[in-house]
């Protein structure tokens, strides 16, 4: 079973991937304005602090070397 910050942020995903605006989001759960701004707010909360993991290959050399060049060391 789904944890409710799972839920949030799969539900925030849900609109950002699958609706333009946050009427037809609250129309389509059959949420009222107030609480579909809530549940996307939190959903948004929650999915903006997971780290961001990039997931490439890049077989172009240069590219690769260019990419390298403005990698960001901490």
């Amino acid at each position: 079973m789904k944890t409710e910050q799972e839920w949030l942020e799969k539900m925030y995903l849900d609109y950002f991937n699958n609706f333009l605006t946050v009427e037809r989001f609250a129309d389509y759960y059959s949420l009222s304005m107030e609480q579909a701004h809530e549940i996307i707010n939190k959903g948004r909360a929650i999915n903006l602090t997971k780290p961001v993991v990039f997931n490439y290959q890049v077989k172009n050399k240069k590219y690769k070397e260019w990419i390298a060049s403005k990698e960001v060391t901490q």
